[in-house]
């Protein structure tokens, strides 16, 4: 799943992390490092903390979509703020469980922006409950518990102007421990990524 960023590019997330490969990934900014490619996310627990994910990559259709609505991209100095709304949604799995389908329907959260962990006070108030990559955004869900599964990976992570309440997307569906045991998920935090995506869709 993706989400059209300008009628004929498609934003989402790179193919290790559950897309298909139907599309080229993008490559690495040169002289960057990749991260360790066995992250094991079941217990909670990160590899490799504190490096960049790079988990965005940019699809370009053959044609225009002409029903689609194109959505924006944050600014670079978007600000967010620890417990401020944000949207998700996706076609994937409602659960850990490898024998459900994916959804016949588009399912949506409501979700909270988390604070990157800090070592300092592992657990405080408004921070992610797990260290995670230094590309990516934390994001709650303090109500329902409901968050991201198998399946959607590459979807929009939103936040909605406060005047207009247009939507922006701020990230991209990553990575995150098993669905059903934990309210949160990482997404990669599109700010990042502007020159990147920009170059990618000209």
């Amino acid at each position: 799943m993706g989400s059209a960023a300008a009628g004929v590019c498609i934003v989402t997330a790179v193919g290790h992390r559950g897309l298909s490969s139907c599309l080229s990934v993008m490559p690495r900014p040169t002289g960057t490092q990749a991260p360790a490619q066995n992250t094991d996310f079941s217990d909670g627990s990160v590899d490799s903390p504190l490096v960049p994910n790079y988990d965005v990559a940019v699809i370009r259709l053959a044609a225009p979509v002409q029903s689609a609505q194109p959505i924006q991209l944050p600014a670079a100095d978007l600000q967010l703020a620890p417990g401020q709304a944000l949207e998700v949604a996706g076609w994937g799995r409602t659960g850990s469980d490898t024998s459900l389908p994916a959804s016949d329907t588009l399912l949506y959260a409501h979700l909270q922006y988390a604070a990157p962990f800090d070592f300092s006070n592992p657990g405080a108030p408004g921070t992610c409950p797990q260290p995670s990559f230094t590309d990516t955004i934390c994001a709650v869900n303090t109500i329902s518990g409901s968050n991201t599964c198998a399946g959607d990976s590459g979807g929009p992570l939103l936040v909605r102007d406060y005047i207009t309440r247009a939507a922006v997307q701020v990230g991209v569906v990553s990575n995150g421990p098993a669905c059903d045991q934990h309210a949160y998920a990482n997404y990669t935090d599109l700010r990042r990524y502007l020159a990147e995506v920009a170059a990618w869709m000209a």
